[in-house]
């Protein structure tokens, strides 16, 4: 879609929202949000991705991140920076910039991307360029008002299943849907709805009496054993240079393991329900898991002793981070954690 076209639906839907947003939108915020819209098409992003070159290589390359297939992690990880503005009362620039370039995002994955259709791409490009009188019909007032991230997330799994045949079927899925995530972000209550608190509760008592004591002594598990791992290396690797390099890959990759075990305990002994919410969302991301399983490959040459020290630090981790999926309460809840506030 061209800048324009972009503008015109990200003004469209703000409009509509203005009025429910929890917090007051200055002026400036609008205009921040469209100026980090239509400059995307002009100054697009870019990511390192690793691949396999044709001789079996690793190589490191710069390639532009795609408008019109961008995933929904994506454009969540930007709206979430947006969301944690309005959480804290006061808008900010950079906020606005990550909801303007999310929702570029969004309004161009309505149209068909060029890689797979490129005459299909390039006429509905054309038609929605020629359809911008058809805006004035889009109804908003019926469109999703998300509440949560979670159903957000849904609306934008749905959104990347489908895409529009003709421009004016474009203007309307993108405008329908920028209206949805500035719904969400915007308009979502601070605090988390009263169905959301009690998943919440029964989510934190899953987690008391004998269920709490075992899986406290699973996360303490890791963390002694990552320190006794930790003693019994130090000494070893005084001059033998090669050791010290291979114990310091192993502690460095392990050191996710008792990071996650540290945020479990602080959140099943904490005393506020946001307090238990936010860290043990924190404590279950499965990246504690795959950085340190790296650090197995590095415990070969050790001797039986260390090579079972570092497998109790992983497995006892395991344990920690997979455990809370057990709970639906858990799963519903953990992925609106940073969306509202727990009281």
């Amino acid at each position: 879609m061209r800048s324009e076209t972009h503008e015109l639906m990200t003004r469209l839907a703000l409009s509509a929202v203005m009025e429910d947003a929890v917090v007051q939108i200055p002026k400036w915020f609008g205009e921040r949000v469209v100026n980090a819209n239509t400059e995307l098409d002009r100054n697009p992003e870019y990511e390192r991705e690793v691949i396999l070159t044709k001789r079996g290589n690793l190589k490191s390359v710069e390639k532009r991140v795609p408008h019109h297939t961008s995933s929904e992690k994506r454009i969540l990880r930007k709206l979430d920076r947006a969301r944690l503005d309005v959480l804290e009362g006061r808008l900010t620039r950079e906020g606005a910039q990550r909801l303007g370039e999310a929702l570029h995002y969004i309004q161009d994955r309505c149209v068909p991307s060029p890689k797979f259709d490129r005459r299909l791409h390039d006429r509905v490009e054309r038609e929605t360029t020629k359809a911008h009188q058809e805006l004035h019909a889009v109804v908003l007032y019926g469109a999703p008002r998300p509440v949560g991230r979670g159903e957000l997330r849904k609306l934008l799994e749905q959104q990347g299943k489908k895409r529009a045949e003709n421009g004016v079927g474009a203007l309307r899925c993108a405008t329908i849907y920028t209206f949805a995530a500035f719904y969400a972000v915007l308009a979502n209550p601070r605090k988390a709805p009263e169905d959301f608190v009690e998943r919440a509760i029964g989510a934190r008592q899953t987690f008391s009496g004998a269920v709490r004591w075992v899986y406290a002594g699973a996360a303490l598990a890791s963390i002694g054993s990552y320190l006794v791992l930790i003693t019994l290396t130090l000494p070893l690797v005084v001059g033998d240079l090669s050791f010290a390099m291979l114990t310091l890959f192993l502690v460095a990759f392990l050191a996710s393991c008792p990071y996650a075990c540290v945020l479990a305990l602080t959140a099943i002994f904490s005393r506020s329900l946001q307090g238990f919410t936010r860290s043990l969302t924190r404590a279950t991301e499965l990246e504690n898991l795959f950085f340190a399983v790296t650090a197995l490959a590095f415990m070969i040459p050790l001797s039986f002793l260390l090579q079972l020290l570092t497998v109790l630090v992983y497995a006892s981790a395991g344990v920690v981070v997979l455990a809370p999926y057990l709970s639906a309460n858990f799963k519903m809840i953990r992925q609106e954690a940073f969306w509202f506030e727990w009281k």
